[in-house]
């Protein structure tokens, strides 16, 4: 029906040029006229009041799960994260990247999901001593970011 509108008012504007550019004389010129406004104004009119078409559903965003996390252990050679569904054991060298802010540490891994662990959150021990214990293992520094 948009289409309709477009094509109509395009058309009453061809009559009213027409109209203009020819002296079909005064009753053909008014007549031509009256069909040009109210081809205009028809397809001005289902322009403006016709409703939009629906949205065609697109890609939704994956998002992937949250995973919470209860318990971080970290041990000589390896540490175990627990959460709701699992327990898990990783060894220090699975950790691609480690990042430190001011309030948290982001331990990156070469197969799973990083884990972002809040420095208010340790009970054992100091965030010193864990970047400490981070960077002896890894035998590299811990990034510090702002």
């Amino acid at each position: 029906m948009k289409l309709l509108g477009v094509f109509l008012t395009g058309y009453g504007g061809v009559i009213l040029y027409w109209t203009g550019a020819e002296d079909p004389g005064l009753f053909a010129g008014v007549l031509r006229a009256i069909i040009a406004l109210y081809a205009i104004g028809g397809g001005g009119w289902l322009l403006l009041t016709l409703p939009r078409p629906p949205k065609r559903p697109g890609k939704q965003p994956v998002q992937e799960p949250v995973l919470i996390i209860r318990t971080v252990f970290f041990g000589d050679g390896c540490f175990m994260i627990w959460n709701a569904s699992e327990r898990v054991r990783l060894g220090y060298s699975s950790i691609t990247a480690a990042w430190e802010d001011e309030g948290r540490f982001y331990l990156f891994f070469q197969d799973r999901p990083p884990l972002i662990l809040p420095k208010r959150g340790f009970t054992g021990g100091t965030p010193e001593e864990f970047r400490g214990l981070l960077e002896r293992e890894l035998e590299w520094f811990v990034e510090r970011i702002k």
